[in-house]
Parts: C-alpha cells; sequence; structure tokens
C-alpha cells in the first residue's frame, strides 16, 4: 500500500518503547487501546501525558482505535493508510502550532 503511494517503508523497523523514550520523546502514540495499556503500565507517572492514541489526531473524533487492516477487505489497508496518513497530517499541524511554525 505504501508503495503505491510512493512511500518506501522497507528500511523501517519496529522496536520496543524504552525507558529513555519516556524522558525524551515529546509524543508517544498508540494505534490501539491494548498497545496503550501496554505503555501506560511501564511508562513513569511523570510522563504519562505523552501517551495518547494515534486516531486523537484525526478529524473523525468517533473513530479511537487504528483497525487490524487484514480484517477491512479488499479495502481494509487503503482505508488504514488514509486514516493513518490524515491523523499524521493533523498531527503534524498541531506541532507547528505548538512550536510557532
Amino acid at each position: 500500500m505504501a508503495q503505491s503511494r510512493k512511500v518506501d517503508i522497507s528500511n523501517l523497523i519496529a522496536q520496543k518503547v524504552t525507558d529513555d523514550d519516556y524522558l525524551q520523546q515529546t509524543y508517544i502514540l498508540a494505534m490501539d487501546y491494548d498497545n496503550l495499556q501496554n505503555l501506560q503500565s511501564e511508562c513513569p507517572e511523570s510522563q504519562m501525558d505523552k501517551l495518547e492514541l494515534l486516531l486523537s489526531y484525526h478529524p473523525d473524533k468517533n473513530l479511537k482505535e487504528v483497525p487490524d487492516p487484514y480484517y477491512g477487505g479488499d479495502k481494509g489497508f487503503v482505508n488504514v493508510y488514509e486514516m493513518i496518513e490524515q491523523a499524521c497530517e493533523n498531527l503534524l499541524a498541531h506541532i507547528k502550532t505548538e512550536n510557532a511554525f
């Protein structure tokens, strides 16, 4: 899906959130409630405000969790990609506003 949108994700790898991440990162975003709860269980209390669901930045406030694209039929990956893309665009706008860019 990403390749068809000319987005190269071939070098991306998953990694576990570390203790340093909680201290050094400004945003730590989860795709769903299960991942958010896992992050919350390891996050220092003083850093909890950094944890959010990615879709909290999506304009459709009825959307909470990014669904598994495998269960979305033929358009599952397209729908999830567009959902994430829209949330990320809004997140970037938020960051720019917050930092007066």
